[in-house]
């Protein structure tokens, strides 16, 4: 009686360690979804300069959007960064939509002066941006077509005036088509087989537990 009530127990655990497995590892497939974000911050003695780039992860003739954030950083000081450019890498084509967040959350366009030779420069002026405050912040956006990227898919973009601050993004190259991401495969799988275990447990003979239990 007691080693087949073991029996019956260990069975028990096994089924509910197996299905915390296959939606642990759901979950974990949903926090792998492409709209999860890379962000790298580099501090000055004025400003900062934080870069994010949304897919991390994109598959050949896909494309991202890079953010870039400026910050003044000082406690008393009133800042106007003058220029930004941003170095793309090998493969990687400026693609438009430039959009520029100004302190009040207001949204414009922000056509860059210059995309040659892979180089995007953005040059502000009285009419683009007033200074900012401390603790003020603007964000520029901007779309990236990934055509046929080499091994380094990673670049830096540097607020070069007035004062030189850099910060980098990595986008990670998957083999999918384009805008498929992992869930399309990998989530619908774990769903079956979770139905599949639930179902089969519940289906089962009813005599092997009553045949246990009864001794």
């Amino acid at each position: 009686m007691d080693v087949m009530f073991g029996i019956y127990i260990f069975d028990k655990m096994c089924f509910v360690i197996k299905l915390i497995v296959i939606l642990t590892l759901s979950v974990f497939s949903i926090l792998l979804q492409s709209h999860y974000v890379f962000a790298d911050l580099a501090t000055g003695t004025r400003f900062s300069i934080e870069k994010n780039v949304s897919p991390q992860t994109v598959a050949r003739g896909g494309s991202v959007i890079y953010s870039v954030t400026i910050k003044n950083i000082t406690t008393s000081e009133t800042l106007t960064p003058e220029i930004v450019e941003d170095k793309l890498p090998q493969g990687f084509v400026y693609s438009g939509e430039p959009k520029l967040v100004k302190t009040s959350g207001e949204e414009v366009a922000f056509e860059p002066v210059s995309t040659s030779d892979g180089v995007i420069r953005w040059e502000f002026d009285g009419d683009t941006i007033q200074q900012l405050n401390p603790n003020q912040s603007i964000v520029i956006t901007y779309k990236v077509r990934v055509d046929n990227p080499g091994q380094n898919t990673e670049n830096e973009v540097c607020l070069i005036e007035p004062e030189e601050i850099c910060a980098k993004a990595r986008v990670n190259i998957s083999t999918a088509a384009p805008n498929a991401g992992i869930n399309d495969v990998f989530l619908p799988i774990l769903i079956l087989i979770s139905i599949i275990m639930i179902l089969s447990f519940f289906n089962r003979p009813k005599s092997f537990e009553r045949n246990i239990l009864e001794g």
